[in-house]
């Protein structure tokens, strides 16, 4: 009878917490702040990566979790890709890491180029609109930045 109950809370709990985990799947964007140099091309032009991001959170197609991937761009022309994976994750919280990358558009075909690393936590309940806030940095210099963001419906 023990058993029985135990087993019972445990899918209940379970239950309980799929709908909160399923709220993180969906559009976010947002913007960033900071600056870095190029690791390629002219120095004399910084690039505000994360100036404004968009990207989508999904469940991966071959393992089991969730992918967070996008795009970013600045007021100057730069862009770049983003992707990373949750690698923790609670019925209030998730936490993700992955690396950036830069387009050098100085050579054709445009050349891309992996930046650094970032992380961003997201809070997806019970706020309504979830939001996120993460970091970035450059392999190539003690540079880097903030971003912040929102699901988008």
């Amino acid at each position: 009878m023990r058993k029985s109950i135990l087993i019972a809370l445990a899918v209940v709990l379970l239950m309980g917490a799929t709908p909160a985990l399923a709220e993180l799947n969906g559009n976010w964007a947002g913007t960033g702040r900071g600056a870095c140099s190029p690791p390629v091309g002219p120095d004399d032009f910084p690039i505000y990566a994360w100036q404004n991001w968009k990207g989508v959170i999904e469940d991966s197609e071959d393992e089991d979790i969730k992918v967070f991937y996008g795009k970013w761009e600045d007021e100057t022309g730069n862009y770049g890709n983003f992707k990373g994976k949750i690698i923790w994750m609670s019925q209030t919280n998730a936490y993700c890491e992955g690396k950036w990358t830069w387009y050098d558009t100085s050579v054709l075909p445009h050349k891309e180029i992996v930046m650094g690393k970032f992380s961003m936590k997201f809070t997806h309940f019970p706020v309504e609109t979830p939001y996120c806030s993460g970091e970035w940095v450059s392999e190539y210099s003690n540079e880097g930045g903030t971003m912040k963001g929102r699901m988008v419906f």
